[in-house]
Formats: structure tokens, sequence, C-alpha cells
């Protein structure tokens, strides 16, 4: 159905963009790419094509690829936090902590709602064992208190490292009760648990887990 919109209007990019989301969906990463490389070409000073094309290139771990794309994002439109929030992944998967760091703290100063940002930021300082880590972390949780990522975030790269287990058994617990799906909370909890000994308590958490996504 998207091939025969596409035939039918080539120029309308959201049928091109849908399209290559499909492909990567269903795991056709190479159909995703070229999809994309061809919307790039029908208008290469479009911030949005390039930014696609550079996320599907950091998921297929086309590093250089993804860089040079990514390039093409900042240069069209030099203020695109997403863009440089990618960037630091990238960076972070070549084992170049600082360069990482630094792009994520240029996204996040772009756009300061940028819970992702935030959280990357918490992540990085954590694994330096920086106590920095907190503040950024809760700076992602101050923006949206009920949000179960930022919340599951401050729990397992904060709370755990800092071996305050109760703390982070209380984060994954209210992450718990606000989204009942989101089973990662009830997971990381059962760890928690099992490391304080407290098995019976593990094995309920584990139990809601299976109940959730029985896979």
């Amino acid at each position: 159905d998207l091939q025969q919109a596409i035939a039918l209007d080539s120029l309308n990019l959201c049928y091109t963009y849908t399209l290559a989301d499909v492909f990567m969906e269903y795991y056709r990463s190479r159909q995703a790419i070229g999809t994309l490389i061809a919307a790039v070409e029908i208008d290469p000073e479009r911030a949005e094509s390039w930014l696609r094309l550079g996320e599907a290139q950091l998921i297929t771990r086309q590093y250089d690829d993804a860089l040079n794309s990514l390039g093409e994002v900042t240069r069209i439109d030099p203020r695109n936090p997403d863009a440089y929030l990618m960037l630091g992944q990238i960076f972070i998967e070549q084992g170049d902590t600082v360069r990482s760091m630094n792009s994520t703290q240029e996204a996040v100063e772009i756009d300061p709602d940028l819970v992702d940002g935030w959280i990357k930021l918490g992540q990085l300082y954590a694994e330096l064992g920086n106590e920095r880590a907190e503040d950024y972390l809760q700076t992602a949780l101050n923006l949206d208190t009920t949000d179960v990522i930022s919340l599951s975030a401050l729990a397992e790269f904060y709370w755990q490292k800092a071996d305050r287990a109760e703390d982070a058994l209380a984060l994954y617990r209210k992450a718990a009760r606000i989204d009942r799906q989101f089973t990662d909370a009830n997971y990381n909890a059962g760890l928690v648990l099992m490391e304080m000994g407290r098995t019976g308590e593990a094995l309920d958490e584990f139990n809601i887990v299976i109940q959730n996504d029985p896979l």
C-alpha cells in the first residue's frame, strides 16, 4: 500500500518515512536505508530525511555512514537536539566517552526538556562514578515525575550503583504502579530483592513479569 502511495505521489516524504519504518519493524534494514536514501535524494536540504537515515544507520551499526548523515543534519539545522543525541550514542558505542558526553550535553543545552538526553548523561556519569549522575537523572525525573523510564533510570544507574537498594526498590515499585505493563520495573525489582536475600518477594515480582509478558 505504501509503495503504491509513493508511486502516486513520490514527493510526499511522509509516505517514504512510513515505508522505511515498516521495513525496520520487519528487520529489512537494507531496504529501509535504501528507502531513506531515496528520500534524501528527493530533497537533500531536508534535515528530517538525513536524521532518519542517520538513525537507521546507527541502529545497524554503520557508524561512519551515520556520522556523515548526522553531519548533514547539523549543517542544515545546527541546533537539532536529536542529531546531537544520536551522535552521543555513536560515540559511546565506539568507546569515546568524552565525545559522547560533549554531544549529549549539547543536546540538552539546545533542548532542556530532552528527557532521553538527561538520562544518557546520568548513565555516562554513573559509569564514571561521578556524583553528578544523580543530578542529571533527577533532572530527567523532574521533567515528568510519572515517567517510568526516568524512575527506572534513577534506580538502576544511580541508587543501585550507590548501594542504596531500598531507594532503588521504591522507585521500581512506583514505576510498576504507574504502568503495570512496564515489566522492566518488576524484573529489576526482583533482581534487587534477590541481592537483598528476599527471595520470596523476588519471586512475586518475577511472576508479575511472566503474567504481563509471557514471552
